[in-house]
C-alpha cells in the first residue's frame, strides 16, 4: 500500500515555479505509465512522489 502525504493547496499558476528536469532513459515512460494508472497528470504524479519523499526523514548516504 502506498502512503501519501496530505495534499497541500496549490498556489495560483502565477505563483508556481517551473523547473526543467533531466531524467534517465526510460524514467519518463515509467512516470507516464504510473500517472495514467493513477488517473493523474505526470506533473501531479511527480509532485506527489517528491512530497512523499520529502516527508520521510533524511537518510545519510551510505546508511542502509
Amino acid at each position: 500500500m502506498e502512503t501519501t502525504a496530505t495534499p497541500q493547496p496549490r498556489p495560483a499558476p502565477r505563483e508556481q515555479e517551473q523547473f526543467v528536469l533531466r531524467m534517465p532513459t526510460g524514467l519518463r515512460d515509467r512516470v507516464k505509465q504510473r500517472a495514467e494508472a493513477n488517473r493523474r497528470s505526470m506533473n501531479a504524479e511527480l509532485i506527489l512522489h517528491i512530497e512523499n519523499g520529502l516527508a520521510q526523514p533524511a537518510t545519510p548516504k551510505g546508511t542502509p
